[in-house]
């Protein structure tokens, strides 16, 4: 007799067949499996497909009673897999079953039988090639809240290979992705597709690349934490989903259950989406006030994308796939205008109720715009506000909500790259040219050198009229956020501003990328948003191999007591860095000893070997590696 079966009678005997809740708590807990559900196997029909017929992939598994229930079934794919064969890579669907434990508290009783399931997923006609369908199954703990996320996993595959068919038209491919809603967003090679503040809506676009044409789809979106892993709810929630684009026409049916939207793009007229890329649905999400700063990742998944006849069409098999949406929940601190987002329009606000001396009767600063002013609570509005805005907005700065380029657009600014000027191996300057209209309040923007050999070491105003202000800063990704705006009481005349960009080549590389100019936003003198005329994003930045050892000298030079004295190596070498006087006289040794290869910024406190300053004065910083000697004068100055 089965073992699970004697523990029952066992305990309706003791219990004298009493049915009650302590009953079923205790017989699921002397009953509970630690295998749980098991992945059988995945299979595919037809066994042997060609490029004419229609592909479903199948994945089958066993839960201990039927009590376990099946809350997820995705798929995604084909992708291509990396490989170093010289014949084609293959392509992988990956396959994710979550199947959620039992409530233990269920009054009702169990079968004690294991319960089969399976799941199919239509994938349509395939390419030519060599397939791998992955599966993964997940159990997962029935309550939300506990500390286990995955209590059990088990894993099954299959392989198969599309033959070319015979007597059969191809039947295109598409591919789907995420868009930001309004022209300016996002920042190219930022993550965010869009920004939002605790309490706000968040709208993006559902993107169709399709090579033919398309007569309906379905998608199930999911929103989880950036990992794809943790689910969003309850702080993201849809509110719409409405047709856009190139399905202008299409009916639209969804379902909002927590993190997951499902959704249904069909036509009952016979309308179809013609061949093209872009945005064919909007979906809006509401934010939670709650929600701390955070990014969300919205990925979609089992989709199906069918043809006028009914007929699924397969995704575009890729190297390099889709990449996914970002909500980013940034701050509201400083929002002085109340639009929702903390950014250059917010500051020229804060710069003009700050000159009205923070004045209820100014018409500059209402008392909407005041109660929202005060930066720091100090019960007054003035310069220190500002510097305290700036400094918040900097780090959440991506671009969102950027007022569109408009090269007709009157009175508009223009901003661009300057040419790149090297003072020795690796270290240089670029200039970023703003020329601003009349009515100029402020102008951000990012820059971005994840695909150019440099790193940005700083930033600082060349040119600029008395009243004009940077701020900037460096994020953990090395991306540059800048506001520059003016102080001046009222609207001026149009003038040039040149921004000096400091640069480091990267040491390891010969390769060639573009330093980029991204999430270009300007604003009025009141505050409203102005036009871009003219806007060049990519400055190419080629790469110098070094061949030899170099002295990079101090920076700043003079210095008021401390600096940075760098030098480059093209290989690992035993360096010998000194400080010498001007009467030749030794003052610190910085660095005696082997070095790795590379750019190497060596600070300097202005003191000697006993710890004490030195005097102002000329000084001299010696570097020796080998049999090769390089030196640098420079300033000190107390």
């Amino acid at each position: 007799m089965d073992r699970r079966i004697q523990v029952v009678r066992g305990v309706r005997r003791l219990l004298g067949g009493a049915a009650t809740r302590g009953f079923w708590l205790l017989v699921s807990l002397a009953l509970a499996s630690p295998a749980g559900a098991t992945l059988k196997q995945v299979t595919v029909v037809p066994a042997q497909p060609t490029t004419c017929d229609s592909v479903t992939i199948t994945v089958e598994g066993d839960t201990p009673d039927p009590c376990y229930e099946i809350i997820g079934a995705t798929i995604r794919g084909p992708e291509l897999i990396p490989c170093m064969r010289p014949g084609p890579c293959p392509y992988r669907f990956q396959i994710e079953i979550t199947v959620r434990e039992p409530n233990p508290l269920l009054e009702r009783p169990c079968p004690l039988v294991i319960t089969p399931y399976s799941r199919s997923f239509k994938v349509g006609g395939l390419a030519q090639g060599e397939y791998l369908a992955a599966a993964r199954e997940r159990v997962v703990p029935y309550a939300a809240d506990s500390s286990d996320s995955v209590i059990s996993e088990s894993f099954a595959s299959a392989t198969f290979t599309v033959q070319p068919g015979l007597n059969c038209t191809g039947t295109g491919c598409y591919l789907m992705g995420f868009s930001p809603d309004r022209p300016g967003e996002p920042v190219p090679g930022a993550l965010c597709t869009v920004a939002v503040p605790p309490g706000g809506t968040a709208c993006l676009g559902l993107t169709l690349m399709n090579t033919t044409h398309v007569g309906g789809l379905q998608t199930a979106l999911e929103v989880r934490d950036p990992d794809g892993g943790v689910p969003a709810d309850p702080f993201v929630h849809a509110v719409s989903v409405d047709p856009v684009g190139r399905a202008a026409g299409f009916h639209v049916g969804w379902t909002a259950e927590g993190f997951r939207t499902r959704i249904i793009l069909y036509s009952t007229d016979g309308t179809q989406i013609p061949p093209g890329d872009g945005p064919v649905v909007r979906i809006c999400y509401a934010i939670a006030p709650e929600t701390s700063p955070q990014t969300f990742r919205v990925l979609d998944l089992a989709t199906i994308v069918a043809n006028p006849d009914g007929e699924a069409i397969p995704a575009c098999p890729t190297l390099v796939p889709v990449p996914d949406g970002y909500i980013c929940v940034s701050p509201t601190s400083c929002d002085v205008n109340g639009d929702g987002i903390s950014d250059i329009l917010d500051v020229i606000r804060l710069v003009r109720c700050a000159l009205g001396n923070g004045s209820d009767s100014s018409s500059a600063c209402p008392d909407s715009v005041a109660a929202r002013a005060d930066c720091n609570s100090d019960g007054s509005i003035d310069i220190r506000d500002v510097v305290c805005c700036v400094r918040k907005i900097l780090p959440f700065m991506n671009g969102t909500g950027s007022p569109a380029i408009s090269p007709g657009a009157p009175g508009g600014n223009r901003i661009s790259w300057g040419s790149v000027r090297w003072i020795n191996e690796v270290e240089g300057f670029a200039t970023v040219q703003i020329q601003t209209g009349q009515d100029w309040g402020g102008t951000q923007f990012l820059l971005n050198p994840s695909a150019a050999p440099v790193r940005i070491r700083g930033l600082k105003l060349a040119q600029a009229n008395a009243q004009d202000q940077l701020e900037w800063a460096i994020d953990g990704s090395g991306m540059a956020h800048a506001i520059v705006y003016t102080t001046a009481a009222g609207p001026g005349t149009g003038h040039t501003l040149l921004i000096e960009v400091a640069l480091e080549r990267i040491q390891g590389t010969s390769a060639s990328g573009a330093l980029m100019l991204n999430g270009v936003k300007a604003g009025t003198s009141s505050g409203a948003p102005a036009w871009i005329t003219s806007f060049n994003p990519d400055l190419v930045i080629s790469q110098a191999v070094v061949a030899a050892p170099a002295l990079l000298g101090a920076r700043p030079n003079p210095s008021r007591g401390r600096s940075e004295i760098g030098f480059v190596l093209p290989s690992d070498a035993r360096v010998v860095l000194r400080v010498y006087d001007v009467g030749g006289r030794l003052v610190r040794t910085l660095v005696d000893g082997p070095t790795p290869a590379g750019v190497h910024h060596i600070p300097w406190d202005g003191t000697d070997s006993r710890g004490r300053a030195v005097t102002s004065g000329i000084y001299f910083s010696k570097l020796e590696v080998g049999d090769q000697r390089r030196s640098a004068r420079f300033m000190l100055l107390r």
